[in-house]
Order: C-alpha cells, then structure tokens, then sequence
C-alpha cells in the first residue's frame, strides 16, 4: 500500500508544470534578484548524495525536496530552461540532470536519458544560435557535454544489446540518429540567416555513427520475423500520418521568418523520404526478404522522425 501511494504521489508531481514563458520569467527574476553558489559547489553536492540515493527506494523524491529547500522552488522550475552563460545552468546540469540519471534504473531507461540529454545540448546551442550568442566558449562547452552524453549512450547500448534486447538497442540509436540530423539541419538552417551555429556536418557524422551501429546490430542477430516487422510498419505509417496531419494544421503568414519557411521545407523532404522507404520495404517484403524490408523501415523511422523535430523546431524559431 505503501509504495502504490509513493508511486502515485510521484505522478502527480510529474503533472505539476509551468509554461515555458513562466519558467522564463522566474528565471529572469531570480537572475536579477538572487546570486547563485558555484558549479563546483553544486557538483560537490551532488558526488556528496550520490551513493546514498542510490541506496534510498525514495532516494529521487527526497533529493527533489533537498533541491527546493536549497535553491527554492522557483528556483528549481527556472532552471529548466536555463543555457549556458546563465547563473542557473549549474542547477540544471549539476543537480537536476545528475539526480534524474540516478532514478533511472534499467539500460533502457538510462540510454534514453543520454538521447534526451543530447537533445538538450543542440536545443541549447539553437536558441543561443538564434539569438546571436553563441560564442566560442559556450559553443565548447556544449560540445564537451554533449560528446560526453554519446560516449555514454554508445557505451550503454552495448550492454542493452548484449543483455535485455538487440531490438531496444538499435530503436534507440535511430532515435538519437534522427534527433542528431533533425538537429544538425535547423542549426545549419540558423546559421545560414543569423550567422552563428555549429556546422551541421560535424552533427551528422555523429547521427551517421549511430545509424551504422544500429544496422549492425540489427545485423548480427537473427532475421526479424513477420511479426517484428508489421510492428514496426505501424509505426512508421503512424509516424507519417501524424506528421502530414501536423503540416496541414500550419498556418502560413508573410511574418513568418525564413528559418520556419525553410524548415517546413525540410519537414516535407522528410515526410517524402519516409514515405519512400515505406513503400522501398513493402516491395522488399514482398520479394520474400524481411530482414532487408525491416532495415527500410528503420530508415523510414528515422526521416519520419527527423520531420517531427524540423516542423517543432521551425515553428518555435518561425518569428
């Protein structure tokens, strides 16, 4: 009884959001109001915790009330949207990411942690890009964070592999591969009309990477069975169909700026290469070939997905 009431406490309190202009405006108060400890101060912190969480069944709950009481409510919420160069980018990357990494308990769940963490980075660069920012210091400091969370996402996708599924191990590699070229594209694309950026074909090599060890671990296991694959071509005929859906319910103004325009470009490219790998595999399929048609499905999974980030992120930077 006990632990059903702590598990549906903490949904509830994973409900519990603000908006992201609120969370921009406390950040915006507190900076002006408030002066922050230092990095190593929090990092300090959080190697002091650390094995004792990991030692403690309601160890995430209690480190996420150590974190109010600390640095105040607020405080906390604020820093999710803090970029590097802000005073309260420590909290976020120092504390909150560090005690959500240490909740997390299967292969799985830490694999997408890092994918998630990756994403961060180049969403961060993005905005810092777009508002004329980006400088070389945070630029470095992005890519030292960001080449850390691939090293560790590789690394545990060995042991996915290896000891709970070759099938989970390469979902999430494509994953992180669409996110890395998805991501490569709009910072490319910010680049192009604000000047600042990183240079989308250092991402994609990454995004490149990820999609190779996927396919050989896609290969070095057993031929995917019919039922693997229908799955997985629901998905991607899903994935498509929301994203066209998506694109229809766009409104198109003379306001909207020339990185919306041409990500939206690139949103439609995306959904098309999607489409085309759908259809590659029927045909494959068709010729009596599964594991070939399923290796095209990932391949569609991948544009879809690609498209999915583009048209997000071209409506957020679209005035």
């Amino acid at each position: 009884m006990t632990d059903k009431r702590f598990h549906k406490g903490i949904e509830a309190l994973k409900k519990i959001t603000l908006t992201r202009a609120e969370r921009r405006m406390i950040l915006k108060n507190i900076i002006g109001e408030e002066k922050i400890p230092s990095t190593s101060w929090y990092y300090s912190l959080s190697l002091v915790f650390k094995g004792w969480f990991l030692q403690n069944r309601f160890a995430y709950a209690l480190a996420s009330i150590l974190l109010v009481i600390l640095v105040g409510k607020g405080m906390a919420f604020a820093a999710e949207d803090a970029l590097p160069g802000d005073l309260l980018y420590p909290v976020k990357t120092g504390i909150q990411e560090r005690l959500q990494g240490i909740s997390l308990e299967t292969d799985e769940e830490k694999a997408q942690w890092e994918v998630q963490k990756a994403e961060r980075r180049l969403e961060e660069a993005e905005e810092l890009a777009a508002e004329g920012k980006l400088d070389a210091s945070k630029r470095k400091a992005i890519e030292k964070r960001f080449e850390a969370h691939t090293s560790a996402l590789l690394s545990i996708t060995e042991d996915l592999q290896k000891d709970v599924s070759p099938e989970k191990a390469v979902d999430v590699l494509v994953d992180f591969a669409a996110k890395i070229n998805a991501h490569s594209r709009v910072l490319e694309t910010i680049k192009a009309y604000s000047g600042g950026g990183f240079q989308g074909d250092e991402l994609r090599a990454l995004g490149y990477t990820a999609k190779e060890k996927a396919q050989r671990n896609r290969d070095e296991n057993q031929a995917v069975d019919e039922k693997l694959f229908k799955e997985k071509e629901a998905t991607v005929r899903t994935l498509i169909e929301d994203g066209r859906n998506n694109l229809k319910n766009i409104d198109g103004s003379s306001e909207d700026s020339a990185v919306k325009e041409n990500l939206i470009l690139d949103t439609k490219k995306s959904l098309e290469d999607a489409e085309q790998s759908l259809n590659q595999a029927q045909y494959i399929h068709d010729l009596g070939d599964t594991s070939g048609a399923y290796s095209s499905l990932l391949d569609g999974e991948q544009s879809a997905k690609e498209a999915v980030i583009l048209l997000r992120q071209g409506l957020k930077f679209g005035r």
